[in-house]
C-alpha cells in the first residue's frame, strides 16, 4: 500500500470523524432547543383570551318542596374573557368573567330574557403538540366560581349562585403572541333563592383568539 493511499485514508476518516462530530453538535443543540424552550415560547406565556358562541339544548329546573319544574331554554348568545397562567407544561391556572342572556323556549316576542354574569377560576390541563406549521394544544379546563343572576325588570333583585362546567377543546399556536381556539362541553349555573333550587344547564360551543404577553 503506497503512502499515497495511505494518505487519502486518513484524510477519509479525518473527514468523516469532523462530519460526524458536527452532526452531534447540532442534535446537542436541538435537545437543548426543546428542553429548555426558547424566551418568550408561546404555550409559556402569560395570555388573555376573549371567545364568544352559543349556548343551546338546555334546560331550567327549579324546585321546591318537594315539586319540580322543567322547561326548556332557547339558545344563548354568550361572551367571555379568559387570564391564563401557566403552572409547566401541562397545566394552566387563571380566571374567567362571562356573560349569556337565556329565554325560555318559545317565549313570546317581546319577552324579557334573563341574564347570568359569571366570574370564577379556571384550571385548565393540556397536550402540546408540536406541528410543522403550528404548535397545537389539546386541552380539557374547568371554570367554577359565582353566577350572578343579573335584574332585567324591575323589582328583581341581584342573587348569586354557582357557575360550574366542562370545556374540552384545541388552540393552535400560529405565533408565540397569537393564537386560535375552538371548545365545546357544557355549563352549569345554580342558585338557591328563597329555598327554591334552580339551574341551568346547557351545551356550549366557544370561538375565541389568545394573546400571549
Amino acid at each position: 500500500m503506497t503512502r499515497m493511499t495511505l494518505s487519502r485514508m486518513f484524510a477519509v476518516v479525518a473527514a468523516i470523524v469532523t462530519f460526524a462530530t458536527s452532526l452531534g453538535d447540532v442534535r446537542a443543540q436541538q435537545v437543548e432547543y426543546v428542553e429548555q424552550r426558547p424566551p418568550g415560547y408561546g404555550p409559556d406565556r402569560v395570555r388573555g383570551t376573549v371567545y364568544f358562541g352559543p349556548h343551546f339544548a338546555g334546560r331550567a329546573q327549579q324546585s321546591l318542596g318537594g315539586t319540580s319544574f322543567t322547561q326548556d331554554l332557547a339558545p344563548a348568545p354568550s361572551l367571555g374573557a379568559r387570564l391564563e397562567i401557566p403552572l409547566g407544561p401541562f397545566f394552566v391556572f387563571g380566571g374567567f368573567v362571562d356573560f349569556v342572556s337565556l329565554q325560555a323556549s318559545g317565549a313570546p316576542s317581546g319577552t324579557d330574557r334573563l341574564a347570568l354574569l359569571g366570574v370564577g377560576g379556571w384550571l385548565k390541563g393540556r397536550v402540546i403538540i408540536d406541528l410543522d406549521w403550528s404548535l397545537l394544544e389539546f386541552y380539557v379546563g374547568v371554570p367554577i366560581g359565582l353566577s350572578v343572576y343579573v335584574p332585567t325588570t324591575d323589582g328583581t333583585e341581584a342573587e348569586l349562585g354557582l357557575a360550574t362546567g366542562v370545556l374540552g377543546g384545541a388552540q393552535a399556536h400560529l405565533s408565540d403572541s397569537i393564537a386560535l381556539f375552538l371548545e365545546a362541553g357544557f355549563r352549569l349555573d345554580y342558585f338557591n333563592i328563597d329555598d327554591a333550587k334552580t339551574t341551568y344547564l346547557q351545551a356550549a360551543v366557544h370561538a375565541g383568539v389568545s394573546f400571549g404577553f
